[in-house]
Formats: structure tokens, sequence, C-alpha cells
């Protein structure tokens, strides 16, 4: 999935993500875009995202999507093409130990780690938007809770020692 890897140079860690080239591509030129492209954050097309974790009707009102469509404001779904994941990585490929005694010729310089961790989409409305300025007062409000909830989520997971939003 993806991993993350020293920079000896610059000595910071990035993160190296093969699986996001499957993303869409939201940058074409207009002529090559489907003229009846499917939103998939929209209300009525639930299905085209993963399940959602969480769902906020108003900020004291979690709902249950597992009995069908609800009317909601905010949801909260696991990013399909995540950066960071819970899952083990099986493209990861740390370099090989020197005790392993399968160091060969070369080794390799770098250092990688596994990327664990949890990439969330909060989707701020049902309507289709081009900016969160366009939120109603009540949108807004309950997209900020949800924000708040996720981290408070994250927060209490012992395995994730930071967050961060954007």
């Amino acid at each position: 999935m993806s991993d993350l890897r020293h920079d000896p140079i610059d000595d910071t860690w990035v993160t190296m993500a093969g699986n996001r080239r499957a993303r869409p591509m939201e940058y074409l030129p207009v002529h090559r875009r489907r003229k009846a492209m499917i939103c998939p954050f929209c209300r009525g097309n639930e299905v085209e995202t993963t399940a959602a974790i969480a769902v906020y009707g108003n900020k004291s009102l979690p709902l249950d999507e597992s009995d069908g469509p609800v009317d909601w404001l905010s949801r909260v779904i696991a990013n399909k093409y995540p950066s960071f994941s819970m899952l083990p990585s099986e493209s990861v490929l740390a370099p090989p130990s020197a005790d392993s005694g399968d160091v060969g010729e070369q080794p390799v310089p770098f250092r990688t780690s596994g990327n664990p961790g949890r990439q969330e989409l909060i989707i701020p409305s049902p309507r289709h938007l081009v900016s969160i300025g366009e939120l109603t007062d009540q949108e807004l409000e309950v997209s900020f809770f949800a924000l708040q909830r996720r981290v408070a989520v994250m927060n209490a997971e012992k395995n994730i020692k930071h967050a961060m939003l954007f």
C-alpha cells in the first residue's frame, strides 16, 4: 500500500503511496471529462463511496446508514486511495539488515518503515459544493462537530500519535 522512506540528504521522512496512482484525475481538460459525471459525495450516491464510518444529521444526532438512506448533513468515510492504513502493507520492502545474512553486495542505503495510520474523508454536505463558503450555518456546525469527533476518536487510539486535518 504505502511506506515511509527516510531521505538522508534532508533528514526527513516522506510518504510513498503507489496505490494513489489509481485515483481519478480531476485535472483533465474539459473536453476529456465525461459530461454526466457522478459525484460520489452528493446525496443519493452513497454507494459510490466506501462504507460510512460515521454519519451526522445534526450535532447531537449521529445516524445509522445500515437501514438504508438517511437524511444526513455530514458523512465520514475511509479514503479509497489512502496514503496511510492500519492494514499491513505487502508492498513495503524494508532494506535487509546486516545480521539477516541477506545483505548482498550493495546494501540499501535508505531506511524505510511501514506507514500505519488512518485516512478519512469528512464530507461536509450532501449538496455538490465548490467551496466551504457555500455551506449553510447548520452544515458548517455539523461538519466542525464531525471533525472534532473524529479527532477525539483518533486520540483515543493508542497507536495513533498525531492527527492532521486538511
